[in-house]
């Protein structure tokens, strides 16, 4: 069994790790004495490739120390992490058959594992596992459920986004169209003005332009945006005038 060093504490008893988990709690010695004896206990260091995608599904998985991460190459799964207490792996009445992702240990992984075809004994001689190892796999279908539903949220909440950021980039694209259409006016109007200075205009005429400025900046500001039906309306006009 490994240790961590000179002054590190002794890890602890199988029986002690096991009773530390609520799922094994309360089991009478000769219950949790069955079990230790028929699994197998493994220890991975971290950054370990504990089992690979496609691996068949063979055995209830007890973590009793590290971490682990469970990982889809299918960027559609969520990703699931395993910490000390977490009973995983195949459970009684799973259907289970293949795992559809690595495993891998983050942290120093404990664990002990029982093989399936142990489990119709297991429930015989400690029944009292069937009922919680079903309320795990319920707990298990949750998490994949709300993992799911959040995920799911999480995508329409990206779309909404990039249909956002389209809406408000339509008008502020229109903005900076105005503001080189301002730019290249008053570039105009400068020039204008330089034309007209060297004109030497009489004061008469200084004011009459000055008027007709004045006039063309009102009517701009009096605009008034008409509907297509508008429009269409005064176009007929127009065309039985001409």
């Amino acid at each position: 069994m490994p240790n961590d060093g000179p002054g590190a504490p002794a890890p602890k008893s199988l029986t002690e790790a096991l009773r530390e988990i609520e799922v094994f709690a309360d089991l009478t010695d000769d219950q949790l004495g069955w079990f230790i004896s028929h699994a197998s206990e493994e220890f991975y260091p971290a950054g370990t490739l504990i089992l690979r995608e496609g691996d068949i599904a063979e055995t209830l998985n007890v973590i009793l120390a590290g971490q682990i991460r469970y990982q889809s190459s299918n960027p559609e799964l969520p990703v699931f992490l395993g910490h000390a207490g977490t009973v995983t792996g195949v459970l009684p009445y799973s259907r289970l058959k293949k795992y559809a992702g690595n495993v891998h240990a983050i942290l120093p992984v404990r664990v002990v594992r029982l093989h399936r075809d142990l489990f119709p004994e297991m429930l015989e001689r400690i029944p009292v596992l069937g009922p919680r190892l079903v309320a795990v796999m319920a707990d298990r279908i949750r998490d994949v459920t709300r993992l799911g539903q959040q995920r799911e949220k999480l995508v329409s909440l990206a779309k909404l986004a990039a249909g956002l950021a389209h809406e408000l980039n339509n008008p502020a694209s229109a903005v900076q169209r105005s503001a080189q259409n301002l730019r290249f006016c008053a570039a105009e109007l400068r020039r204008a003005n330089d034309e007209l200075i060297e004109r030497q205009m009489t004061p008469e005429q200084g004011r009459c332009i000055a008027e007709l400025e004045r006039s063309g900046i009102e009517q701009f500001g009096k605009t008034i945006l008409e509907t297509a039906m508008e429009r269409s309306v005064r176009e007929e006009e127009v065309t039985r005038w001409l």
